[in-house]
């Protein structure tokens, strides 16, 4: 008798990439659209986008992906 394990396996793969955030909470970073430096909140992974979004101190009811922020030197 054969399993199906695609179920398994498509699940192990979204648990790899739902590591790979390159933000974390308390860091500061800067909004590249305006230069600010902001602290992030919080990060969550958007399932459905497969990727994250993130929330900064400054502006609490907008969130950011992480293309629109970038490390601070």
């Amino acid at each position: 008798m054969v399993e199906d394990k695609s179920f398994i396996i498509s699940s192990i793969g979204e648990d790899k990439a739902m590591n790979q955030n390159i933000f974390t909470n308390g860091e500061i970073v800067i909004i590249k659209v305006s230069n600010e430096l902001v602290t992030i909140i919080k990060s969550h992974y958007v399932k459905n986008m497969k990727r994250y979004s993130y929330t900064v101190d400054k502006y609490p009811s907008t969130f950011y992906f992480e293309e629109e922020l970038m490390k601070r030197e």
